[in-house]
């Protein structure tokens, strides 16, 4: 997002933040199944956090550029990501060639709290083969 976008964004969270952040994740967080179990428990932690907190954290987050991050980190990338929104992982290889995706399907931004079991397993098989990986590179 640009500078002007967020600032946009601010102004509207500003004005009612938690309808606007209800209305931001309903429409950018969770997938059509998101369990309605984890949309409450996110909304009512997002919701109940204070605007002079939550509003910074927003903007911070929306503002941040992770390439020259990507750029320096030279140990394995895994990202275990839900199939809301395209992972775009030739993008993210141009800053660090070490970059690699699991893509689950059905999920949206909280994998992890949408379909814990599966999300688990394929923890469970990145931990296992960054293990094999350091062991046959000692």
């Amino acid at each position: 997002m640009s500078a002007e976008q967020v600032e946009a964004m601010v102004k509207q969270i500003q004005s009612d933040y938690k309808g606007q952040i209800t209305q931001y994740a309903n429409q950018y967080l969770f997938a059509p199944g998101t369990p309605a179990a984890v949309k409450e428990r996110v909304l009512a932690k997002a919701t109940s956090m204070p605007p002079e907190l939550g509003i910074p954290i927003i903007k911070a987050a929306s503002l941040y550029d992770p390439i020259p991050t990507m750029q320096t980190i030279k140990m394995p990338i895994r990202a275990i990501n839900g199939d809301l929104y395209p992972t775009n992982i030739d993008g993210n290889r141009k800053y660090a060639p070490q970059f690699e995706a699991l893509i689950m399907k059905g999920v949206g931004h909280y994998p992890m709290l949408e379909d814990p079991v599966r999300f688990n397993e394929l923890l469970a098989g990145v931990l296992r083969d960054l293990r094999k990986t350091r062991s046959a590179d000692r």
